[in-house]
């Protein structure tokens, strides 16, 4: 454990600093070791900058994750830690600490004015988690409209279930695009300039489907018009994707039995493609979206070459057939 006077030692390198700093601490319901520990940090640095940096205490508080401390940087409250900053993860925070002293905040022209949210989950042992913490810290100091936030996640476990996190450091960016493994600055900075893009929702899609997250990706299909990145990511998927998008499809059309209406030609059209195995799933997908305007491509198609797709074929022909006009059970 990193001991309490290199956090002294710490607040002294940043005391002289001509734009103050500012560190919250949350304090969660009940006293705990990692509490007092972020208390006994805080102050620590406090005691070393003597007047450099303020340290305050909450204790009504109703952040994300605490206890945790904030780092507030020129009037920006948007780095936050739920977790302790001691062994690998001493680095980046010092690190934030001494830039936060040294530079202005500026704005990215890419993102300014889109608020987001970036949790960084971590564990305290994770030797490669450092690197997406800085990578992520230093954003946050450049960009005030990005609110990051480090989750141990040993100590929270709430995020490691919500998310299904099998391994460390994982990222999710707005609640929705999760993102696992080590990331540079500029990788992150690459994906927050994605957002509201097409790309970025075939991002999230893909993200959600190889995570096994069918039931989130089955909602997005319907909330954000995801139809055509469906398909996009059809065309392009491996035997293991298309089976997970199989199962998001699933889902969805459990949800929202006309989701597939307005992309339904477009997954005609994937049945002239030469990927033999890719031509059958998508008649078996075809096949349980029940669309008779797919019967006649699906008619021809059981003259395949290939004896299986010709099969699956017959098969989605008659679950179509069984169904009403445009899929309604009959």
């Amino acid at each position: 454990m990193t001991e309490v006077k290199q956090f002294v030692e710490l607040g002294r390198a940043i005391g002289g600093s001509s734009r103050p700093l500012e560190l919250v601490f949350h304090a969660e319901k009940s006293p705990s070791v990692m509490g007092d520990r972020l208390w006994a940090i805080a102050e620590a640095i406090g005691k070393g900058a003597a007047g450099g940096l303020s340290v305050k205490r909450d204790d009504e508080s109703t952040v994300l994750a605490s206890p945790a401390l904030t780092l507030v940087h020129h009037g920006v409250a948007n780095l936050h830690y739920a977790a302790l900053p001691e062994g690998p993860e001493s680095k980046p925070f010092e690190h934030f600490l001494r830039r936060a002293a040294e530079k202005d905040v500026g704005t990215s022209e890419t993102a300014a004015g889109q608020p987001a949210e970036l949790l960084v989950l971590i564990a305290a042992s994770c030797p490669n988690c450092p690197k997406t913490v800085r990578a992520a810290g230093l954003l946050a100091l450049s960009r005030p409209e990005l609110d990051v936030w480090v989750i141990d996640i040993q100590r929270f476990a709430d995020f490691e279930t919500q998310y299904s996190v099998k391994s460390v450091p994982f990222c999710v960016l707005d609640r929705e695009l999760t993102l696992i493994g080590g990331l540079d600055e500029s990788q992150l900075a690459e994906i927050l300039g994605e957002r509201g893009t097409d790309a970025y929702r075939l991002r999230v899609l893909r993200a959600q489907v190889e995570q096994g997250r069918f039931t989130a990706a089955a909602a997005d299909l319907g909330r954000h018009e995801g139809q055509s990145q469906f398909v996009d990511l059809w065309r392009q998927s491996d035997t293991s994707l298309r089976m997970g998008l199989m199962l998001t499809a699933e889902e969805a059309l459990s949800l929202i039995p006309e989701v597939f209406v307005e992309v339904v030609p477009a997954l005609i059209g994937v049945l002239d493609v030469e990927d033999a195995t890719l031509r059958g799933d998508t008649a078996d997908l075809l096949g349980r979206i029940g669309d008779d305007r797919a019967l006649a491509k699906l008619r021809r198609l059981t003259a395949d070459g290939n004896p299986d797709v010709a099969e699956i074929a017959g098969d989605a022909i008659e679950e179509i057939e069984e169904r009403g006009p445009s899929g309604t059970p009959s």
